[in-house]
């Protein structure tokens, strides 16, 4: 198992490092894939029987993914266009990802190795980014090693998301409150409104779910908390006023224009309006085609040519992900779908539903069901509540 922790490692370290076009594999997946077969090949006995205990735990999300080829290889036939097939194989990586990472949760010292690195990934984007050495997307949307905006500051967000859970699992981690202020910076430089929604959520039900200890926080510590606030007041007062710090001009149009909260004003004014011609938010995202063809909810539009269904705004895919899912593969996958992550989230506490609450938000705006992370930390859900009683009953399957 140790070659397959290695290769895990160094997919979740060269994850930020997208050398090739968005949508196709990128290094880090291979080191995925290849933790996989890895797991297959060595002492076989043993790796059979406990893929076979992940698949059985995880086999709700087994049998969408079945749906989602069988879906997908249907539609291929009939307009023999490869990207319903490229769907597929996107889908086909994620339930490599649950397996591994099924596996591999129930290792304590995995679980402490992956929260530093997700820790090292951050404090490396910030590197990048304090160095000059990341990419812009135009003239001020930063993202970094990343392809897009959109990118970065998902995984900035997911990363934190990580770091957070972890230390519910595993008390031995700390700095959690550390890396939040590092993300949050990086997601406005990233200026992506569907990461500021999420951590938004987030902050909010987390300040609500901790007032008691707020409250007494601020009794202690009122002068050190003036002192604080004062001090980032005339921080962003010196930013606005243009002072220069040996940051590039780019840089410096980043913090002090504070693009993000323009953008999410922007998102807001067009929520139930067409004030621009950029259409709804809702038109923006593809969600009218849920309503314009609501006959794919039952059995599902297959996940390519997205030109078939004519949108108020746009041709594209709808931008979301689950309505994206339920519109492409229909009610019985999606069922499973949510079945399988009922599972993983039936025995959390309320304060680890904060995290969930606020990925789901971010989730209702952009496309994660591609990324392998997504679905990986909400497996993480089934493990960060330890159960005590010995599930003998997931042995017996085997046996017959």
């Amino acid at each position: 198992m140790g070659i397959v922790y290695g290769l895990i490692y160094l997919y979740l370290l060269l994850k930020p490092f997208y050398l090739f076009q968005s949508g196709t594999i990128q290094i880090a997946d291979i080191f995925l894939i290849l933790a996989f077969f890895v797991l297959l090949i060595i002492n076989k006995n043993k790796s059979e029987k406990i893929i076979s205990i992940s698949i059985f735990k995880n086999r709700y999300f087994v049998f969408f993914t079945l749906f989602v080829i069988l879906i997908n290889a249907v539609y291929f036939i009939i307009y023999l266009k490869t990207k319903f097939l490229f769907s597929s194989l996107y889908f086909i990586f994620n339930f490599m990802a649950i397996i591994i990472f099924s596996i591999c949760y129930k290792n304590e010292k995995f679980i402490l190795n992956i929260s530093k690195i997700f820790k090292f990934n951050i404090i490396l984007q910030l590197l990048i980014y304090s160095l000059n050495l990341g990419r812009f997307y135009g003239s001020q949307r930063y993202m970094g090693t990343f392809n897009d905006p959109n990118q970065f500051g998902y995984f900035i967000f997911i990363s934190y998301i990580f770091i957070f859970l972890l230390k519910e699992k595993n008390k031995k981690i700390k700095n959690s409150l550390l890396y939040l202020i590092l993300s949050i910076f990086l997601i406005f430089q990233s200026a992506s409104t569907s990461m500021l929604l999420g951590i938004a959520v987030f902050l909010v039900l987390d300040i609500i779910y901790n007032i008691p200890k707020i409250l007494k926080i601020l009794k202690k510590n009122i002068g050190k908390i003036i002192m604080c606030s004062l001090f980032i007041i005339v921080l962003f007062l010196m930013f606005n006023m243009g002072l220069n710090f040996g940051l590039n001009n780019k840089m410096q149009n980043s913090i002090s224009n504070l693009l993000i909260v323009e953008r999410f004003k922007d998102k807001l004014n067009r929520v139930d309006t067409n004030s621009t011609n950029k259409g709804t938010l809702l038109e923006e995202r593809g969600y009218d085609k849920i309503f314009l063809y609501p006959e794919n909810l039952l059995y599902g539009a297959g996940e390519g040519m997205y030109e078939r269904f004519k949108g108020t705004y746009h041709e594209d895919e709808i931008h979301a992900t689950f309505p994206s899912i339920f519109f492409y593969y229909g009610t019985i996958p999606m069922f499973l779908l949510l079945f399988w992550i009922y599972h993983k989230f039936k025995k959390l506490t309320f304060k680890i539903y904060i995290v969930y609450i606020a990925l789901f938000f971010e989730s209702f705006t952009l496309l994660n069901q591609r990324q392998a992370l997504f679905w990986v930390i909400i497996l993480l859900g089934e493990f960060l509540i330890q159960n005590k009683e010995k599930k003998v009953e997931e042995l017996k399957w085997i046996i017959y």
